[in-house]
């Protein structure tokens, strides 16, 4: 069912779900809609989503490759192999790679080499990579974040005789069913029962860390005095970070995390929130991840070597300031070079006189074109290709981004005949091509750009009027966080509300309202950052709103918090 309101679109939902979590008469029905709209059906969907433990975490049986890199793993450890571990250059390869570093040394007492991606070796794990955990005798190397896709690079252990783990969520390629590692792990295998689909690699980390402790434990060899939870905060920040469904494990993992995240207790993290001035007192919300902590981790990546990323999570007490220094600086590097791209991209949006799709620069580096792709997709809600073309060879590299409804993947998979290199994500994903090769691909990718039908209006979860509004469901909402892809910010469509009272409050900050709605009930509400649109007593608005409980003095009032609203015409 989908209902076309004046200005806003109301989100599809199914009636047999909305009627089944509505006849429990256990939630309001506005949140019944709500949990429906995300694919809850029943009694215990409801109490999974609003009380996200870790006892609730589903074994991984059917998980390709899970037992089998666990028994590999537990061989390798009780015969003293040296273990590589490689990340990713992202936030959920460096966090993979941490989790499994301290996981194996501080719980299995494993020997550990640790390496991150350089942007200079290439995408992923690289043929240079192979022959690092060579040279300093690993018998078995763990990919963490990729690996799905570097064919060559893992024969090239497999021709030394050297064991291989992949611990990756990418797609999967059709040569992955000859893939030379000894074991993948994978849930977007053919064969992968487990039923989510869309754990980040930290999470199935996470797992193999759970895991290889059961086993280890059947064998007395386990630490006892290292607990697993402790990986969780790791847990969380690369799960935000690489911007997974945040349902079923993934809630659960990143819910336990962040509340694991506000003791602070890793002083890598401490000493990263106390330079980006981020207070102890202070809430960690999932947007906290995402702005404050996410492009510090993501900037040494960006740019270059992500070894210092990797370097904070792991730094003792004694390191922690150190290197949260030096992911500051990298940073502020990374954000020079990104307003770089932006400003190119804004002058040729203005020569063009038009959305552009596909850009590309000789001058831009490739570690930042995913800000820029990022930016273009959310200013213009379509997909967004950015290219760094490179002065000093042939090959460019490229990132693109993309709003539901396009599988950006399945895209770059119709113009493999002129890529180099390609994989990602449905909204997110990266590439590699000739230089002379780019006309060509923007046509393309131009073709397919244009079937996409633009929404008419910014969707809403559901209408509702102020008389619909208690606290019973300003209390419900709160259950809802942490929000994220797959559990987006609630958002609620309340037309022709009529202002009685306005008031710019907060330094000129903020619109402090009354409102009436049609059937004469009344209502607080506060419009943060709306300052500067201040509307008079008798205009009529159609808004966006968030119900909340205000308290002040001891005494709570249900008010709306208004997202966006329009004067009515």
């Amino acid at each position: 069912m989908m209902l076309r309101m004046d200005r806003w679109i109301e989100k599809p939902f199914d009636d047999e779900r909305f009627a089944s979590l509505k006849n429990t008469g256990l939630v309001h029905p506005i949140t019944a809609r709500l949990l429906a709209s995300r694919g809850l059906t029943d009694e215990s969907d409801l109490q999974r989503f609003f009380d996200p433990n870790l006892s609730r975490l589903r074994k991984p049986e059917g998980l390709a490759g899970f037992a089998e890199a666990i028994e590999l793993l537990a061989s390798a450890i009780a015969k003293g192999t040296k273990v590589g571990i490689f990340g990713d250059y992202d936030m959920d390869g460096v966090t993979s790679a941490a989790v499994l570093c301290e996981g194996l040394t501080n719980g299995a007492g494993a020997e550990v080499v640790a390496r991150v991606a350089h942007r200079d070796r290439g995408y992923g794990f690289t043929k240079a990579d192979a022959y690092f955990f060579e040279s300093v005798g690993c018998g078995l190397v763990i990919m963490a974040d990729c690996g799905t896709s570097d064919i060559e690079s893992v024969q090239v252990l497999a021709d030394e005789g050297i064991a291989t783990i992949i611990v990756d969520h990418h797609t999967v390629p059709d040569a992955a069913s000859s893939h030379p590692a000894t074991v993948l792990l994978n849930p977007l295998l053919a064969h992968s029962e487990f039923p989510n689909k869309t754990l980040a690699s930290v999470g199935l980390a996470f797992y193999v860390v759970c895991g290889l402790r059961t086993k280890l434990r059947e064998l007395e060899s386990w630490n006892e005095n290292f607990d697993v939870r402790n990986l969780l905060d790791l847990v969380a920040i690369g799960t935000i970070g690489d911007m997974v469904p945040l349902i079923n494990e993934n809630r659960i993992l990143v819910t336990v995390g962040l509340r694991k995240l506000v003791r602070r207790d890793r002083p890598g993290i401490a000493a990263l929130l106390e330079q980006v001035g981020v207070k102890e007192d202070a809430r960690i919300s999932e947007s906290t991840v995402g702005w404050r902590i996410g492009p510090y981790l993501n900037a040494p990546g960006r740019l270059g070597d992500a070894a210092p990323a990797l370097e904070l999570l792991l730094a003792s007490k004694d390191e922690a300031s150190a290197c949260a220094e030096v992911l500051v600086a990298i940073n502020e590097k990374r954000k020079e070079e990104s307003g770089k791209v932006l400003e190119r991209v804004k002058e040729q949006e203005e020569t063009m006189g038009s959305k552009p799709i596909v850009v590309a620069h000789e001058e831009w580096h490739p570690g930042v074109v995913g800000i820029a792709a990022s930016r273009l997709k959310e200013k213009h809600s379509q997909p967004a290709f950015v290219i760094a073309a490179n002065t000093e060879g042939d090959e460019a590299r490229g990132s693109a981004r993309a709003p539901n409804g396009v599988h950006l993947v399945e895209w770059l998979a119709s113009c493999d005949d002129i890529l180099e290199r390609f994989g990602g994500h449905a909204a997110a994903a990266g590439f590699s091509i000739k230089n002379d090769r780019i006309e060509e691909f923007t046509k393309r990718i131009e073709q397919m750009v244009a079937p996409v039908v633009e929404k008419g209006a910014p969707e809403v979860d559901c209408k509702v009027k102020i008389g619909d509004v208690d606290a019973q469901l300003a209390g419900e909402l709160t259950k809802f966080l942490p929000y994220g892809k797959g559990n987006d910010r609630i958002r609620l469509g309340c037309d022709g509300l009529e202002i009685i009272q306005s008031k710019v409050v907060g330094e000129g900050k903020h619109l402090k309202l009354r409102v009436r709605d049609d059937g004469g009930n009344e209502i607080a509400a506060i419009a943060f950052g709306k300052g500067d649109r201040e509307v008079g007593p008798g205009t009529k608005i159609d808004a966006v709103v968030v119900p909340r409980l205000n308290t002040w003095n001891g005494v709570s009032n249900v008010e709306f918090q208004i997202i966006d609203f329009e004067e009515q015409t």
